[in-house]
């Protein structure tokens, strides 16, 4: 399967997110893209990157020889010093 993750406002891809689905994990390139081979099923699909909003949510995969998802948006978060 293949898809893009990308910042939520400005729409840009982001690089360096762990992408995990079902167990298999792959890391987004430049452009925010990434790629991992997974069998037909049901999945949970995780985004992991220091300084944004972790994203989760329920993947359906068919027997398809290849699976598109759409852009995975997640919001950059600020920490701020007290």
């Amino acid at each position: 399967m293949q898809g893009r993750v990308v910042e939520y406002y400005s729409r840009r891809g982001v690089p360096g997110v762990q992408v995990n689905v079902g167990g298999h994990t792959a890391v987004t390139d430049m452009g925010g893209s990434f790629s991992v081979n997974v069998p037909p099923g049901e999945y949970v699909i995780v985004t992991s990157i220091a300084n944004f909003e972790p994203f989760e949510g329920n993947l359906s995969i068919g027997g398809a020889t290849s699976y598109n998802v759409d852009d995975i948006a997640i919001r950059q978060t600020m920490v701020r010093a007290l």
